[in-house]
């Protein structure tokens, strides 16, 4: 098996906005040591003799010129508010006075409120209420559950108007509101730790050594930062970053530090990046002469892939530099479960361990904090306060590191160990090496060994470790193309990077490995003919849009993915044994015999398993079980004890030793490891009719796997495979398991989980295990499974939920996804069991392989089968075993006491290198556990298989306690982890990705938008351009374009030209007087694109219906000739009628009526009334006079009513009376006044008032002003089609392919024909989508495609719908007909439009519709998955066929261009086994 490497040399961490910078800058500034606050940088440089911050990155140099030391200022303004690092600078020139917009670099970072505190304040007042009604008592966990949702459906409603669609909505409106807060990210710390061997060197050489150890660290990390600048650091532009672009370089602080936290020697920097890097455009400002372009952000996908390259380059470089200077040479160590590592051959291991700090100082503070309190309190603290006193040590201990200043510490760790390295003997050394290069390679007999001389042993005849022979390119690329085969199925150019440079620093100890050679090594292995390139280039759509490598932007080389010849063949080779056809193990007569009664004992799916496994000719058959299903319980002891009935015999294997017994234990067979079965020719005793049954079959390696396969094939044997695909795979090349139960129809799975108390937790972990993404996590978060927060805050709570369970009697683990919080947590765990007197102190100090100090009592874990080592029935020491210490012995070794109460002697040696302690697991180690309750700390590194395994290992209760940094929300950390899947699969697995991601619809879609907008830009700049030509809008506006706000006038174009509206007419209009600028101010506007964009969005506000296509106003009935002839009569009769006018005191009322007959109107009772009004007042008033004679038998005149059927029988009168000039007056007045509160007006009647109302007039002169207005701004709609079913499908939608730049003439050709053909490829993908969504979405299992409509409208219909959920990231629940129904933009409407026309065409429903997909019942979901199955059969068939149908056709390409004999088989390579 190919060994582990040790974790990179250069780690990554993000570093957040707001005041994230400050830990860099009191903490990692002044070496890890806590300054005082208002103590400054500089200040402690100089009290403690710690070097400076210094800046780092071409980016400073080149926009800033800035190099030297880092200052707090500096720091607080580029990491803590995105501005240049020179701000402080400006401000003091300027005096303080000056615009802090302008000192921004690009966007401003968005720093994101925490919590909703309405949601918060409502859940509080109802547990409130809660308590009150409930004569005090607190809301127990289910009752707190139904308030939170009670809260939350509330909130819904009043957030959107509905009710929720089901309990998943509303359960991720619960998870939305209880959200973590979000900060930007500001940068990345990037750490470079020396290997220990070479901070060893430092600690003990004189200060020559020092220095020169020091400038090597230096050289390699500027070395790689080089690397990072030319060949990783980048930015995304584009709809969702979609384009790569190029940047001009790095912002970096680096601060150089000289010890652990633990007080050991490790020299190691902390380089923190910026996450603003400039994006050039490739033209210099006329004005400054400075490149053009925008401040964005690194895309730190592309980083984050590179980190383990990254690192190898710096070790690499560090170790160029190492031999160089000294002539030492570096070694492997490492191995035999130890991950392996580069170190001085010349500083022997067991000088690195006196450097290595045990790990007592959480339990020496919970000591002192344990004595403190007993004296203060007078008892001993309970266990409660025990954990708090041990959380206060673990935070006391994690604090700073002593304040002492350098001299200091060396000087204490030169009283660990007499050695000392000076120059002048290294470089003796170094001489003497390159003197025995060119003579023996030999030391003189009189000349001692630098470390024997050091120790002060007697001089040795041992040969001085010379460097090995130069190793050419190839055979150093055959290494590590062997390499990778061994490891990985598929493979980046990052991975062939990353092992080009151990394979080199292994073949010359460390000596010339430098980065060109790993480059041209790495390109001589892709390049290799044995190299397969599984990934889809993208095709280059434009000339502006390919790197300078001629590769598309929208492609990412150094994520393209290769395999080789060699695995494709392995994995031919599976799948063609596996359709072979061997004598079965059992006979039916037999399996019924051994099953006697208790088929009924036995679930129908276990049944179906053990009849596959036992009764197939198949030579291949795989067993599929989730979590707790039960896989190797009873059911399989049954097909043993059939196989051995039958006469033949079953050979048990399995990945781990510790797998092995308890796959021993429920066969009642003897079993091993499948390595072992291997190694030692197990195979010679096997026969046909036997059986090889390997357990959890996804853990092993595809290499082992064939061999195993192989061997029982040739032995007539039969091969059972069981296992999870989705749990955790094989650490090296993987995904043959279920690449052979996908392919194969004999394949069998079990269907239901019996580990869990809860049935709802077993349906819950079938959604986490395979269910739609959005769903993954829902059932936890609804059922208060999920925390959330900062690492150690987090620890201390698991922690704590993990004591008061193993305090109650209930068997539980916790379980942590890295080692570092393995090692942490055993830390903590450790201390409180000495603190509570579980464990107690020994006589002789001992400690684990990681620095722990062991007590008698503690929980001990192996790391390494010791087969030497025989405890209990058949039973030997493996890796995983768990031993509690009984003896520490004055040696070092250990006598422990297995789980079976057998005891066992652990020798110095294997407790040194292969012993740690055993309280936490990592989560590899905790797969096929089983326990009451599982408490798992995860964070948005693990994927989707990670996190199942975590969490389904108790019967009881799973906890999932989620890490989230301060730019992360806990919703976010789920999402990434739920989307996340494996990359270790198959190489044909790996081809169907990689055909699905070349032609995803979302992806598709966003290139198309991406050439849409840079189409629009070009031709809205070139259509500005000939309408200042043609002296339609001003001069000034010809540099719009050149600002950077002028997309935004793009995008407002472009809204506008989708809303009809004519741009050519509207432009002329809102661009008079354009140097009086829309704030007021005089004067030429400074940005011409921000005053254009300003005067759209006004007569935007002031025109709207402009903008609607159906509005149709009062006078839209008119024809121009009629519209022009009423604004002609408008004109003339608005003088007329504002002079009269104006003759009345501000359009109030006068007197027109005879003094002798009547007051003015305004006087009179009922005069307002229009005579319409006042006839049916009289009406009305003289039907209620007669009902209340004709209903009361004693009627008695009401005067009220008669009084007022006078006054309006009169004020009837008096209109008769009038003079009718007078009349036509009044009635004027009347409608003025009427319509003077913006009362809405009839234009009919408007008109009626014409030649006598100013107020008509002014009315009618808008709107006909208004009326022309829409019809000279908007161009002429084209006729709507009939009938919305012949629109269904019959072409892409404005929302996938905006069609306006393709169409338009100042659009240049050559982007027009990039957008056809995108279009193309846009078209195939949604329609592909709308295929992939009919077999496998839910949502979509129950349409038929309408005779009306071809298939390839119908499925491009359902592709659009697709593809608009899919970029929404709306999940199979969420019912088709409710897609996009809050639409945010007419496209959206759009896809409303066409799902609700989708769902016309559905087949009813069995069951309720109200019930979300997720819950329909077991049998939906089982259909679901084998509808997925089945697809994915299919597309693995067509990329096996594919691939070798492609390697045919090289081979014939070879052997008509190639005449010579042909390349024989390639060799395995020599050199050290990595």
């Amino acid at each position: 098996m190919p060994e582990r490497y040790a974790s990179a040399m250069m780690t990554i961490h993000r570093v957040s906005a707001g005041d994230g910078y400050e830990y860099y800058s009191r903490e990692v500034a002044s070496d890890d040591e806590r300054r005082e606050h208002k103590q400054e940088l500089s200040d402690y440089y100089l009290a403690t003799g710690s070097p400076a911050g210094e800046w780092e990155g071409s980016a400073l140099r080149e926009h800033f010129q800035l190099t030297g030391e880092v200052t707090e200022a500096q720091m607080r303004d580029l990491f803590g508010q995105g501005k240049r690092p020179d701000a402080q600078v400006i401000r003091d020139a300027k005096g303080g006075v000056v615009d802090e917009k302008k000192l921004l670099l690009g966007n401003p970072y968005g720093v994101y409120s925490s919590f909703h505190q309405q949601f918060a304040d409502a859940v509080n007042e109802a547990v409130h209420n809660h308590v009150n009604d409930n004569n005090g008592m607190e809301p127990t966990r289910r009752e707190m559950t139904r308030i939170r949702r009670s809260v939350a459906r509330d909130l819904f409603i009043a957030d959107r108007n509905r009710e929720p669609t089901n309990d998943n909505e509303l359960t991720r409106f619960v998870a939305t509101q209880t959200r973590t807060s979000a900060q930007a990210v500001a940068g990345f710390d990037l750490t470079f730790s020396a290997p220990k061997s070479v901070s060893v060197l430092w600690a003990l050489g004189d200060r020559d050594v020092q220095k020169r150890i020091e400038a090597a660290h230096t050289a390699a990390i500027r070395d790689t930062i080089n690397y990072l600048e030319a060949d990783v650091i980048g930015s995304r532009a584009g709809r969702n970053g979609v384009r790569r672009v190029k940047v001009d370089g790095i912002m970096a602080a680096r601060f150089r530090h000289y010890d652990s936290r633990a007080g050991d020697p490790q020299l190691h920097d902390h380089l923190v990046v910026s996450n603003k890097v400039f994006v050039p455009f490739g033209v210099k400002d006329k004005e400054t002469g400075k490149e053009k372009g925008v401040w964005r952000t690194i895309d730190s996908k592309a980083l984050y892939k590179a980190t383990v390259s990254a690192s190898e380059r710096y070790n690499n470089a560090l170790m160029t530099r190492i031999t160089a200077e000294f002539g030492v040479t570096f070694e492997q160590r490492g191995g035999d479960g130890q991950a392996l590592k580069m170190e001085i051959a010349s500083v022997p291991e067991e000088l690195v361990r006196q450097f290595s700090t045990r790990r007592a100082g959480i339990k020496d503070r919970l000591e002192e904090l344990k004595t403190d309190y007993i004296v203060k309190h007078g008892h001993e603290p309970s266990k409660r306060t025990v954990m708090r006193l041990a959380q206060q040590a673990t935070l006391e201990t994690r604090q700073a590191k002593q304040h002492r200043p350098l001299p200091e510490r060396i000087k204490e760790w030169r009283t660990t160990s007499p050695v000392r390295f000076t120059a002048a003997e290294l470089d003796a050394q170094r001489l003497e090496r390159e003197r025995a290069e060119d003579a023996v390679r030999t030391r003189r007999p009189d000349r001692p060994s630098l470390w024997k001389r050091l120790t002060g042993h007697a001089p040795s005849e041992q040969p001085l470790p010379a460097f090995p022979e130069p190793v050419d390119d190839v055979t150093i690329a055959a290494r590590v193309l062997n390499s990778l085969e061994e490891r990985r199925s598929t493979w980046t150019r990052r991975h062939v990077q990353a092992e080009t440079a151990r394979q080199i620093a292994a073949a010359n100890c460390g000596r010339e490995c430098d980065g060109e050679r790993i480059d041209l090594i790495t390109t001589r292995v892709l390049s290799a003919p044995e190299t397969v390139m599984l990934s889809h280039p993208e095709q280059v759509l434009h000339n502006a849009r390919k790197d300078q490598d001629g590769v598309s932007v929208y492609d990412h080389p150094d994520m393209w993915r290769y395999t080789s010849h060699t695995v494709i063949d392995r994995e031919n080779w599976l799948l063609d044994a596996a359709e072979r056809d061997l004598i079965p193990s059992v006979s039916r007569t037999t399996l019924d015999h051994v099953m006697g009664d208790q088929r009924g004992e036995i679930g129908a799916d276990k049944l179906r398993m053990i009849e596959a496994l036992a009764l197939s000719s198949k030579a291949i058959v795989t067993a599929v079980g989730p979590a707790g299903s039960g896989k190797t319980t009873k059911a399989m002891r049954h097909v043993a004890q059939a196989v051995q009935a039958q006469g033949g015999s079953i050979v048990g294997l399995a990945p781990s030793a510790v797998a092995a017994r308890e796959l021993g234990r429920s066969l009642g067979i003897e079993t091993m490891t499948a390595h072992k079965w291997l190694v030692g020719e197990c195979w010679n005793l096997l026969r046909p009719g036997d059986m090889v049954l390997i357990d959890e079959a996804g853990m092993v390696d595809n290499i082992t796997l064939s061999a195993v396969t192989k061997r029982a094939l040739d032995a007539g044997a039969v091969v059972r495979m069981v296992g999870d695909p989705a749990q955790l795979g094989a650490v090296d090349a993987g995904g043959g398991f279920e690449l052979l139960h996908t392919t194969t129809g004999d394949g069998v799975e079990l269907d239901t989980v019996w580990r869990f108390k809860d049935p709802d937790e077993a349906d819950a972990s079938l959604a986490l295990r395979s269910g739609p993404d959005k769903d993954a996590f829902t059932w936890y978060q609804s059922h208060d499974r999920v925390k959330a927060g900062s690492e150690q805050d987090i620890i201390n709570d698991s922690l704590e939920a993990w004591t008061v369970d193993h305090q109650a009697g209930k068997t539980s683990i916790i379980i942590a996804s890295t080692t570092e919080r393995v090692a942490q947590l055993n830390d903590q765990i450790s201390a409180l069991r000495a603190a509570s007197g579980e464990t107690s102190p020994a006589d002789t100090e001992v400690l684990t392989r990681d620095g722990h100090l062991i007590r008698l009592g503690d929980s001990v874990l192996t790391r390494c089968n010791d087969p030497s080592n025989a405890y209990g029935r058949h039973g030997f020491v493996r890796n995983g075993d768990l031993f509690t210490v009984q003896e520490i012995n004055p040696d070092g070794s250990l006598r422990v006491i297995a789980p079976d109460r057998s005891v066992v002697n652990l020798d110095p040696g294997y407790v040194a290198d292969h012993v740690q302690l055993g309280y936490a697991s990592t989560v590899h180690r905790s797969q096929g556990v089983t326990v009451d309750t599982s408490h798992a700390i995860l964070d948005a590194s693990v994927d989707r298989s990670t996190a199942y395994v975590a969490m389904t290992r108790g019967r009881a209760r799973n906890s999932l306690w989620l890490v989230v940094e301060e730019d992360q929300s806990v919703m976010d950390v789920l999402d990434v982890i739920a989307s996340r899947r494996g990359d270790n699969v198959s190489v044909f697995e790996a081809a169907v990705r990689e055909a699905q991601d070349a032609n995803d619809s979302v992806r598709m879609r966003d290139i198309y938008h991406d050439l849409d907008n840079t189409a629009n830009r070009i031709r809205w700049s070139r259509h500005l351009d000939e309408l200042i030509k043609h002296h339609q809008i001003p001069e000034e506006i010809g540099g719009a374009n050149q600002s950077l706000e002028f997309p935004e006038v793009v995008r407002r174009l472009t809204e506008l030209e989708r809303a009809g509206v004519n741009i050519d007419a509207v432009l002329p209009d809102i661009t008079k007087q354009f140097s009086q600028r829309s704030d007021g101010e005089e004067g030429t506007p400074e940005d011409p694109a921000v005053e254009l964009a300003d005067r759209i969005d006004q007569w935007t506000e002031q025109h709207p219906t402009v903008l609607d296509p159906t509005h149709a106003g009062p006078l839209a009935h008119l024809d121009d000739e009629a519209l022009a002839d009423l604004a002609a009569r408008v004109a003339d009769q608005a003088k007329a009628a504002t002079a009269r006018a104006q003759a009345r005191d501000g359009a109030q009322p006068v007197d027109v009526g005879d003094p002798e007959l009547a007051s003015a109107w305004t006087a009179r009772p009922y005069g307002k009334l229009t005579d319409a009004e006042l006839a049916q007042r009289i009406k009305e008033s003289v039907a209620e006079g007669f009902a209340h004679a004709v209903d009361s038998t004693s009627y008695v005149p009401d005067k009220q009513v008669d009084w007022t059927v006078k006054q309006l029988l009169a004020e009837r009168d008096i209109r008769a009376a009038m003079d009718p000039a007078a009349r036509r007056c009044e009635d004027t007045q009347r409608w003025e006044v009427s319509h003077i509160d913006g009362t809405p007006v009839d234009m009919q009647d408007a008109i009626k008032h014409l030649d006598t109302s100013a107020a008509a007039a002014t009315t009618i002169a808008h709107e006909v002003t208004e009326e022309q207005g829409r019809r000279r701004w908007r161009t002429t709609s084209a006729a709507t089609e009939d009938g919305q079913e012949q629109q269904v499908g019959a072409g892409l939608s404005e929302w996938s392919a905006p069609s306006a730049a393709a169409r338009d003439r100042y659009t240049p050709e050559s982007w027009v024909t990039a957008l056809s053909m995108q279009h193309e490829r846009l078209d195939d993908a949604v329609t592909m989508a709308g295929r992939r969504a009919l077999d496998e979405a839910g949502w979509a299992q129950r349409l038929q495609r309408p005779a009306s409509i071809d298939e390839s409208q119908w499925h491009r219909a359902v592709g659009e719908v697709a593809t608009w959920r899919a970029a929404n990231r709306v999940g199979d629940h969420y019912p088709l007909d409710r897609t996009a129904d809050t639409p945010q933009t007419p496209d959206d409407a759009r896809i409303h439009e066409v799902a609700q026309s989708l769902a016309r065409h559905q087949q009813p429903a069995e069951q309720a519709s109200d019930k979300p997909i997720t819950t329909v019942g077991r049998d939906e979901q089982t259909a679901t998955a084998a509808r997925r199955r089945q697809a994915t059969a299919e597309a693995l068939r067509r990329a096996r066929e594919a691939l070798n149908g492609q390697r045919q056709q090289l081979q014939e390409q070879r052997s008509q261009t190639v005449q010579q004999q042909p390349l024989a088989p390639r060799q395995k390579p020599g050199g050290p086994r990595l």
